[in-house]
């Protein structure tokens, strides 16, 4: 943990598998999630790099905003691929504890979504 203008700065990085989770959390929470059987995209890629950085306001010890990047290569019946992918995830949290009160439309309550198996 580091000071970085004004801030505390979290950074985990590294190149080797443990990281997978890293890359499994960020994906778990994108919009791939629902497109990807996860466990079977993890375990068939092979991680370059790593990171993923938190900027924490030194007096509430609230996240300001979370990193992550990778680069892997995808592997396809063992054998790697030649291009590296590399994705970002880049989120800010800001108005915390400040949001009025949020009404939600009847139809939005009532709302039911059909997952396939």
């Amino acid at each position: 943990m580091n000071e970085k203008d004004g801030k505390y700065q979290i950074v985990y990085e590294g190149t080797d598998e443990q990281y997978k989770d890293i890359i499994k959390d960020a994906l778990e929470n994108s919009s791939a999630r629902e497109a990807t059987d996860l466990d079977d995209a993890i375990e068939n890629i092979e991680i370059k790099s790593a990171s993923m950085e938190y900027l924490v306001n030194k007096n509430t010890f609230q996240i300001i905003s979370a990193t992550t990047k990778a680069e892997f290569y995808v592997l396809n019946k063992g054998q790697r691929s030649s291009e590296i992918v590399t994705m970002i995830s880049e989120t800010e949290f800001s108005n915390i504890n400040n949001v009025a009160e949020i009404i939600l439309p009847a139809e939005a309550l009532n709302a039911q979504v059909a997952y396939k198996a």
